[in-house]
């Protein structure tokens, strides 16, 4: 009987291993300076990240999770034949989470082994810098594990542009957007300034001040404003009076061409 009910405890032991869900995300699949290589056996994917030899050598990894993991385990999967430092920074959504991790030799270019860190990753997208610290450059990067990591809805960033006097409003605002939501964009022109909505530009057009826009992809969007009112310069060269430290008066009319040009909408 007790025999029984230990090889039914492993059982259950060795399924929800095996149902443990770990990402995996390739480095060739990232954006790197260097280049991709398949000369040394042992790599999974279709090749490894080879990094230029040369400190500031990255790679930039992006991902999604379906929930938070603040303390997540992380491995990172690296080969290095040579007895040199290459050792790395993590940063995490521009944020610097470990300074220097150190990568050094693994026996061979052939021998790939795993060194795990801890990140503190959010629900979500997330982008991933490891950048080489050293004129060595990284160690041939294979692939990164995230354990228990599960992957989440894609997310995607909406960048905001400005042109002339004037704010965008956006609901929901958020730094990310998961794919197909739908943001809607309201241009509000600086009336102080006189000021004026002409359009959208980029991923968005129309010059209606309010529009929505499908977050199916990284987006770009420009809003355009253009001031109603003018104002007229006066342009001389600093003997007849021009200074550019003038703000400007009825009294004391006169500009560099340069003041005016820099006042001008």
């Amino acid at each position: 009987m007790k025999k029984s009910l230990l090889a039914v405890f492993v059982l259950l032991l060795l399924c929800a291993l095996s149902a443990r869900a770990d990402l995996v995300v390739q480095a060739e699949d990232g954006v790197y300076v260097g280049k991709t290589d398949t000369q040394h056996a042992g790599y999974t994917g279709t090749g490894f990240v080879d990094f230029t030899n040369a400190a500031g050598s990255s790679l930039l990894l992006e991902f999604s999770l379906a929930e938070a993991l603040p303390t997540a385990t992380v491995l990172v999967r690296w080969a290095n034949g040579k007895d040199d430092d290459r050792s790395m920074s993590f940063r995490v959504n521009d944020s610097l989470q470990i300074e220097s991790q150190a990568f050094g030799d693994s026996g061979a270019f052939t021998i790939w082994v795993e060194t795990a860190v801890t990140l503190n990753l959010r629900k979500g997208t997330t982008k991933l810098l490891i950048t080489a610290l050293t004129s060595n450059g990284g160690p041939n990067m294979d692939k990164i594990t995230i354990v228990g990591g599960e992957e989440g809805l894609r997310e995607y960033a909406l960048n905001l542009q400005i042109q002339g006097k004037g704010r965008v409003l956006k609901m929901p605002d958020a730094p990310y957007y998961p794919q197909g939501t739908v943001v809607q964009l309201e241009a509000v022109p600086d009336t102080a300034a006189g000021a004026e909505f002409v359009g959208w530009s980029g991923d968005l057009s129309g010059s209606d001040a309010i529009e929505s826009i499908n977050m199916d992809a990284e987006k770009t969007v420009i809003a355009t404003f253009k001031s109603n009112r003018h104002s007229v310069f006066y342009c001389a060269p600093p003997e007849k009076g021009g200074n550019d430290n003038n703000e400007g008066s009825i009294e004391a009319p006169f500009f560099n061409v340069s003041k005016a040009l820099s006042l001008m909408e």
